[in-house]
């Protein structure tokens, strides 16, 4: 077998590794390359979706703001409760959803997203298959 010194690797003891050692080492740092570009890319794709939340937020708080501005004649109770939507909408959309939500504890939220049809985990594998769909 031919004999191949791998920088950083051959420890100058006799240890001495061979073609097809060498092969082996290079195969699995392009492997590991090739997974810290996937997690890269999905951590990526993981902004872009909050930040497209925190837009969409914002547009929903903007939608409210107007319908406080234009009926004015709203009964009390209800602007109070669109005010809350709003002051809730901004946070969020300004970053700052656990502050937003301080008041709904975890039960609440998931039967939040039950009601309107959305899964109540998102897991690493989910994300990722999400990401490739």
């Amino acid at each position: 077998m031919d004999e191949v010194r791998v920088p950083g690797t051959n420890t100058g003891h006799g240890h001495v590794w061979c073609a097809a050692d060498a092969e082996l080492v290079a195969a699995g740092k392009a492997a590991e390359q090739q997974a810290s570009d996937d997690m890269l890319a999905h951590y990526s794709a993981a902004l872009d979706e909050i930040y497209l939340l925190r837009q969409a937020l914002a547009v929903e708080a903007a939608a409210v703001e107007r319908v406080l501005r234009r009926y004015t004649s709203l009964p009390k109770g209800v602007r109070t409760q669109l005010g809350s939507v709003l002051e809730r909408l901004v946070l969020a959309a300004r970053g700052q959803t656990s502050m937003a939500y301080r008041d709904y504890d975890a039960d609440q939220r998931h039967d939040a997203l039950r009601a309107v049809g959305a899964s109540t985990t998102l897991t690493r594998s989910e994300w990722e298959e999400r990401d490739r769909g």
